[in-house]
């Protein structure tokens, strides 16, 4: 089973995705701000990162920073509802995956992140 750590500041929306993502499979932990995440991520191994870009302790891209410190091999993706050039390219740089624009297209998350589980298993 994938560990798909979700990290999302708006607590409706991280309900939510962790329900979905837990019903699709996965070992879901949710957290709201980075530094929440970057715990989560020295305790237990992450297979998965989705991460909204702007958090309210720092942005998406620095945290998946930190995290690819800790675990080299951890997928990022990127939630936002910017739609920017600029932040496609420099995400790629940080070593996303995908971004995903706001409100999320359940459908391709699933098959994006089934797409990842297959290929790391």
């Amino acid at each position: 089973m994938k560990h798909l750590l979700v990290v999302e500041d708006n607590p409706n929306t991280l309900s939510g995705l962790m329900t979905l993502l837990d019903d699709e499979g996965y070992e879901v932990d949710g957290v709201m701000q980075g530094d929440e995440a970057v715990q989560i991520a020295e305790q237990k191994p992450v297979d998965m990162v989705l991460c909204d870009y702007n958090l309210p302790d720092t942005t998406g891209l620095q945290l998946c920073q930190k995290l690819q410190k800790i675990n080299p091999a951890t997928v990022f993706f990127l939630t936002t509802a910017q739609d920017s050039i600029t932040l496609t390219q420099t995400a790629s740089q940080y070593g996303v995956k995908k971004i995903f624009q706001k409100p999320i297209n359940l459908n391709e998350l699933f098959d994006t992140l089934l797409g990842f589980s297959a290929r790391s298993a």
